[in-house]
């Protein structure tokens, strides 16, 4: 009632003004009105109330979206059509001609903004494509960045994405045309690869070492080795080590489920490898010296080995006095504890003894 007052006195004020209206314009433009208001009630009713009317549709959350755009699309469809056929009654023009116009008004419109028609369009064809649906995760690029985010609303003209540094990024619904998506939400399953190290020496147990990781990692709970690969085996000689190579899949789509069951799975291949008394490589790098120059360290080896042998003896006396017979805590290395090693009756060290034990010391070494 009161919009329907206030396009009357509208329609008195273009009459006072001098202007060329008709008498009953202000029902006209009422009628359009409440056709708009009609077809927008209509559709935030059709969006509270329709999954109660359609419980199947609470357990489907892509076939709900689908549904719920593509009933307001009808929705607005119909209410525009509603207004056209009013407007062509009040101007006594056949509907085709005024659909006519608003074509050719659309066209020029486009011409006009075409990005804007452009995201539009693209926003059709999101809906009915369905690459994606509010709270997917999508992966997609942009230029030559990659962007990884859960996509949050599908708008007419673009669409928000939120990364999972919490950002929100929009991006024109006319991107997706033209660009790869990838939606994490329909992957079936979660792969597991993994490259085992070995030791040169280990290679008598690499047989035993595959065997032992297969059997442990078919314990885990959610291997699929039905419908998918399962593969562990020998591949590589490299520079360092022996390379095993394992894939798996696990039939879970949550990444947080999918976590515990890597770590299992890295603990199970550990677990075998030490039980069949082998061990994971190191980076490792072997020099081989000329003989010449390694009878030099050796002679340089020597020397550093008799003094501080030598200096070893001494300070360990010094600090802790012992005699032949009473030997106490520190324990001492047990090339100290030769017999004419200490004189008690001069109280000093016998030199050429230790240096004859240094020499022995380290042609043991050698």
């Amino acid at each position: 009632i009161g919009f329907n007052y206030l396009i009357k006195l509208l329609n008195l004020l273009f009459i006072l003004m001098n202007l060329s209206v008709k008498p009953d314009f202000h029902i006209i433009v009422a009628r359009v009105s409440y056709a708009i208001y009609l077809t927008n009630f209509f559709d935030m009713f059709k969006l509270k109330f329709l999954n109660l009317f359609l419980p199947n549709l609470n357990a489907n959350r892509r076939q709900s979206y689908v549904v719920q755009r593509s009933s307001s699309v009808i929705l607005w469809v119909v209410g525009v059509l509603i207004a056209c056929e009013m407007v062509s009654t009040y101007l006594k023009v056949p509907l085709s001609s005024t659909l006519a116009f608003g074509g050719f008004g659309g066209l020029a419109l486009g011409l006009s903004a075409r990005d804007v028609a452009a995201n539009f369009l693209g926003g059709i064809l999101l809906l009915f494509n369905e690459p994606f649906t509010p709270g997917d995760m999508v992966t997609f690029r942009s230029g030559n960045t990659e962007l990884l985010g859960r996509v949050e609303r599908v708008g007419w003209g673009q669409t928000r994405i939120r990364g999972r540094d919490t950002r929100p990024t929009y991006v024109p619904n006319s991107h997706f045309v033209q660009t790869a998506v990838t939606n994490m939400e329909r992957i079936t399953h979660r792969k597991f690869e993994a490259i085992v190290p070995l030791r040169y020496q280990d290679h008598a147990v690499m047989s035993d070492v595959v065997t032992k990781i297969k059997e442990g990692l078919r314990k885990i709970p959610k291997l699929d080795t039905m419908t998918q690969p399962f593969r562990c085996s020998f591949v590589k000689v490299g520079s360092y080590s022996l390379d095993i190579e394992v894939t798996c899949y696990f039939s879970t789509k949550s990444i947080d489920e999918f976590l515990p069951l890597q770590q299992a799975a890295n603990l199970e291949i550990i677990k075998a490898v030490y039980s069949c008394n082998a061990s994971l490589a190191l980076p490792t790098h072997h020099i081989v010296l000329p003989n010449q120059l390694t009878d030099a360290l050796n002679t340089q080896l020597t020397n550093q080995l008799t003094s501080q042998l030598v200096n070893q003896v001494g300070s360990y006396t010094s600090n802790h006095p012992f005699t032949q017979t009473t030997i106490q805590s520190p324990p001492m290395p047990s090339i100290l504890q030769h017999p004419d090693l200490y004189d008690n009756t001069n109280d000093k060290i016998d030199k050429p003894l230790v240096n004859q034990l240094a020499n022995q010391l380290t042609n043991e070494l050698s």
